[in-house]
């Protein structure tokens, strides 16, 4: 016969079903973030082919100003989505948590955005793609920082990734992007996109499978 739901666990069975209840959470937790680099994976390279196919007809239809804010719904997508999905696991787990997804984005995208006006600075890479090419990558390495897990196993991949795009940026800003500038944004546009997918969607495969 089965335990029945009004006998106590004994002290060594409640630690089991702990330490395994932990495992599931831990486990869970990790395909999430695979899911989450999913959706940033679309995202960010969402932005990059809307400015390589808007920016110049905002520009000829005299709406220039848009491209200021053509990154914006793309990242509050994300955002919301990323806080959507975090939010329903720790409520299936009665995590306590503070809401502060909202916080967290407005932080980083300071922080991109920072980076960004230093690598402009230094006149490392001319071309505009690949400026936020390089600039997402080193925001990635520094999101693989900070990732939870344990120890160096779990962020170096994303550090990894990082390093990627921040390689693929130079490389092609020295041979060939500057150049197909001239010709239109599309090209280089496209080539940040899929660097970008590319980087993003093997870490959500490798969380995926981890988990």
């Amino acid at each position: 016969m089965g335990r029945t739901m009004t006998e106590e666990l004994s002290a060594g069975e409640a630690a089991r079903v702990l330490d395994e209840l932990g495992g599931y959470e831990e486990t869970v937790s990790t395909k999430m973030m695979g899911v989450t680099w999913m959706i940033w994976g679309i995202a960010i390279p969402g932005i990059f082919l809307t400015y390589g196919t808007g920016a110049s007809w905002a520009s000829q239809a005299g709406l220039g100003w848009l491209s200021a804010v053509f990154w914006v719904p793309w990242i509050a997508a994300a955002a919301f989505a990323t806080r959507s999905l975090w939010r329903t696991l720790a409520l299936a787990f009665s995590w306590d948590e503070e809401d502060a997804s909202w916080i967290t984005t407005v932080v980083y995208t300071g922080v991109f955005f920072f980076l960004a006006g230093g690598l402009w600075f230094t006149g490392l890479i001319q071309e505009t793609n690949m400026l936020m090419l390089a600039t997402t990558g080193l925001l990635t390495m520094l999101l693989g920082l900070f990732e939870p897990g344990d120890g160096i196993g779990l962020k170096k991949p994303t550090l990894l990734a990082g390093a990627f795009l921040v390689v693929t940026a130079i490389v092609l800003d020295v041979t060939w992007a500057s150049t197909l500038a001239g010709s239109g944004l599309a090209a280089p546009s496209l080539t940040a996109a899929f660097a970008v997918f590319v980087a993003y969607f093997g870490l959500a495969a490798y969380h995926l499978a981890r988990g």
